[in-house]
């Protein structure tokens, strides 16, 4: 039976005024995970999820498709990633211009043990 294993923010009122990266998740357990960003202020740059199957901050790679870009205005996006066939995953933002405030709440379903 899946479960809920965690529901929790992992970027909390963080300034948007140079690169932010998450703390990187444990997958090993999890079938699958939603990211749901909120954003305000007018930044520009861009949002990415990455992904690793090593434990290892040297093996991070995009995660396909999952880039946003930002357009100096607030907003909210959701990443919805099924099979998660890998062992960490994160957030990234990458600074453009102008600045903002960035919160990201994470939900991981998978088999509870």
């Amino acid at each position: 039976m899946e479960a809920n294993l965690y529901n929790k923010l992992i970027i909390t009122n963080q300034a948007m005024t140079s690169n932010i990266t998450s703390t990187a998740l444990d997958m090993s357990q999890v079938d699958s995970v939603v990211f749901f960003a909120s954003w305000t202020g007018t930044p520009t740059g861009t949002l990415k999820l990455q992904v690793s199957i090593t434990t290892n901050d040297a093996d991070f790679v995009d995660l396909a498709d999952s880039s946003i870009s930002l357009t100096g205005v607030a907003g909210k996006f959701m990443w919805n990633v099924v099979d998660t066939n890998f062992d960490q995953i994160r957030l990234v933002y990458t600074f453009g211009s102008s600045t903002g405030t960035l919160n990201v709440r994470v939900n991981a379903k998978g088999i509870s043990v």
